[in-house]
């Protein structure tokens, strides 16, 4: 049989500066999450310490509040543990970097043919995905003990500001 037409070309992806780091900074991030998953005690404190400061919060020390009248105690609970669980997770990029380089894996990577600003930038990125599932397991233990915001666009956004919040205290 013979072929009638050619074949096709491969698919060519973007290239550039902008494009390579990127991508490169997008393996770092992949390679920084499947770190994180390889440490259990992390996970776990990202998923169970807004669950517990919730908790305690709420039902333990929540009935010491006095002179709210009527007013819902947890709506102003939530934001503020929010900002306390975003606080307590975004230290975690510097320690990380620096454990990196003790262990010599940037000077390894000093060598390959990537983006200098990957082995930063990965990091960010991870750890904001981090911070995003740490505020969403919040929301939803929030949720369940009585949290009712005023709008789901303010949510959203505050939910946003945080995130950026994060992101700046990780830069430093």
């Amino acid at each position: 049989m013979t072929q009638l037409s050619a074949p096709l070309p491969p698919l060519a992806l973007p290239t550039g500066g902008a494009w390579w780091a990127v991508r490169d900074t997008m393996a770092m991030a992949g390679r920084n999450v499947r770190r994180l998953m390889r440490q259990p005690e992390m996970v776990m404190f990202n998923i169970v310490s807004p669950i517990m400061f919730v908790l305690l919060f709420r039902y333990v020390f929540g009935g010491a509040i006095g002179g709210l009248n009527g007013i819902n105690y947890v709506n102003y609970l939530i934001p503020g543990i929010a900002v306390q669980t975003v606080l307590f997770s975004a230290g975690v990029t510097g320690f990380a970097l620096s454990d990196d380089l003790q262990k010599g894996f940037v000077n390894r990577l000093r060598s390959l043919p990537m983006s200098r600003s990957a082995v930063f930038g990965g990091r960010v990125v991870a750890d904001t995905l981090n911070n995003a599932i740490g505020l969403l397991v919040l929301l939803a233990t929030g949720f369940v003990v009585g949290f009712r915001p005023a709008s789901v666009s303010g949510l959203i956004l505050a939910g946003l500001l945080l995130l950026l919040f994060a992101l700046a205290v990780s830069l430093g």
